[in-house]
């Protein structure tokens, strides 16, 4: 009697892979002049340039994975037998299995939208007792979220099995039980919740240029500048990682007992039981380069 049984079981999960790219936005030459204004007139210039960059990637995955598995050239019988030899002879039980779960990856590229550009105020050749304001503000902002949850759980279980077996209450004959491997092989990897963002530009600011001049006497001239640039990055992860694995490998529990008119023997394989368990989660990566 000889059996042979070899199962493999892979199960891969992937989930959510979010990729995102956006260019910066730029700003062309902002001129702003007062000039040519008659004596005792009031100007006002208020001039507003703003520009945003706001990626939210979000990512939510649950994976459970069920693995049962049952490899068995074991639970053989030769009981009661009369005048020969007795042979239980099994072949090996080999079992592999691979679980694999890859969930939740954000890439962000944002060029660089934070360097303004050329900026020139010009207030000149206004008359006497003239009033003149000019308020510029230039403002840019680049915002990033990043978030990611995953609940994971693996269920292994794997039974490899080439023993429990009886020659029993044999007469007139050698009696031998031969049980052959069994092996199990079990092997998990999770790898969940990845961020990478990365804000760059040329490093190249625009220039500033202000004028004030020629106004005639007893003018208010007055220029108000802000150029204002900001980056902010939020990247959360939150993983919850179960692996329950039970394995069983055996080649044992034999029985021969009772028998009469030979020699008995009793010969068991090796049982070999190998798990590997390899969790990765939660990595945030950011490269931020100067912008201006």
């Amino acid at each position: 009697m000889n059996k042979f049984v070899y199962k493999l079981t892979t199960a891969v999960s992937t989930a959510a892979l979010l990729t995102g790219s956006v260019a910066s936005v730029a700003f062309g030459t902002t001129s702003v002049t007062i000039s040519g204004n008659g004596s005792d007139s009031d100007n006002t210039a208020n001039v507003t340039v703003s520009t945003s960059n706001s990626i939210l990637q979000t990512n939510n995955a649950n994976i459970q994975n069920n693995v049962n598995i049952d490899a068995n050239t074991g639970d053989n019988d030769a009981n009661d037998n009369t005048g020969g030899d007795v042979s239980i002879d099994t072949g090996d039980a080999n079992v592999s299995s691979s679980v694999s779960n890859s969930a939740n990856s954000n890439v962000a590229n944002v060029a660089c939208g934070g360097c303004v550009s050329d900026t020139n105020v010009k207030i000149s050749g206004n008359g006497s007792d003239s009033d003149n304001t000019a308020d510029v503000t230039v403002v840019n902002s680049t915002g990033i979220e990043q978030s990611n949850e995953a609940n994971v759980r693996n269920n292994v279980d794997v039974d490899a099995n080439t023993g429990d077996n009886e020659a029993e209450d044999n007469t007139g004959g050698d009696v031998e039980i031969e049980t052959g491997d069994a092996k199990v092989v079990v092997d998990i990897a999770n790898m969940v919740n990845q961020n990478v963002a990365s804000v760059g530009g040329n490093g190249n600011g625009g220039s500033l240029d202000v004028e004030i001049s020629g106004n005639g006497s007893d003018s208010d001239n007055d220029v108000d500048v802000n150029l204002l640039s900001g980056v902010e990055v939020l990247q959360s992860n939150v993983a919850n990682i179960s692996n329950d694995v039970d394995v069983e490998a055996e080649t044992g529990d034999n029985e021969a007992e009772d028998n009469t008119g030979g020699e008995v023997a009793i010969d068991t394989g090796n049982a070999d039981v190998e798990v590997g368990v390899d969790n990765k989660a939660n990595f945030n990566g950011l490269n931020l380069d100067e912008c201006c």
